[in-house]
């Protein structure tokens, strides 16, 4: 038996899940061709100062008004997707809002969030945020940022990918296949070795 554990290690190592890599559905994600497909309430400028991908970036909710952004995309009904998005806050001072919404449904809120430091490089000031699992009920979804701080925030290189289950890849089903040959090759090999030798007078 233990001439079959190389076999079936290779057998469990070829049939691992491969999982593709998904493509941002979002439209001018990084703001680098200005606004449109996004529609936007509220002030809000395009800034090229502040930027965390590309050379561009929104910038809005100054001056304590909020601003909302937002982009109605195509989706698949009880398809699942993963959002990400970048923030930074140009205000020094509380308070900080930022409200993402998925459809109908408040799907993250952040308050009193980092705040701008001088002596900081830029580069160093943008913050991170997913919310991994977002599921869709029709063939079309609002995705939408509501923003608001003393000086403003800036958005960046929002994506929104689906969920892939993973899958094994062709190479690893023709390595499947020949590790299945091994294992019952060496079973059959086993078997005789080990079948009562009959004597005949």
């Amino acid at each position: 038996m233990r001439k079959l554990v190389l076999p079936i290690l290779i057998l469990a190592w070829t049939f691992t899940p491969v999982t593709s890599k998904a493509a941002n559905i979002v439209d001018n994600s990084s703001f680098e061709s200005g606004l449109a497909p996004w529609s936007v309430t509220g002030l809000y400028t395009i800034s090229m100062v502040y930027h965390h991908d590309g050379s561009r970036a929104m910038l809005g909710g100054g001056y304590g008004n909020p601003t909302t952004i937002s982009q109605t995309i195509a989706t698949i009904p009880g398809q699942r997707y993963t959002l990400s998005f970048w923030l930074m806050n140009l205000s020094r001072y509380p308070p900080t809002l930022t409200q993402v919404s998925w459809g109908p449904e408040t799907v993250l809120t952040l308050t009193d969030q980092p705040f701008w430091v001088p002596s900081v490089p830029s580069s160093e000031l943008w913050h991170n945020y997913v919310v991994p699992s977002l599921e869709a009920t029709g063939t079309s979804t609002v995705l939408s940022f509501t923003i608001a701080s003393n000086s403003g925030l800036c958005l960046d290189a929002v994506s929104l990918e689906p969920i892939e289950a993973g899958v094994p890849e062709p190479a690893s089903a023709v390595l499947l296949g020949a590790a299945l040959f091994v294992v019952f090759g060496l079973r059959r090999t086993l078997f005789r070795l080990r079948s009562p030798v009959s004597l005949r007078s």
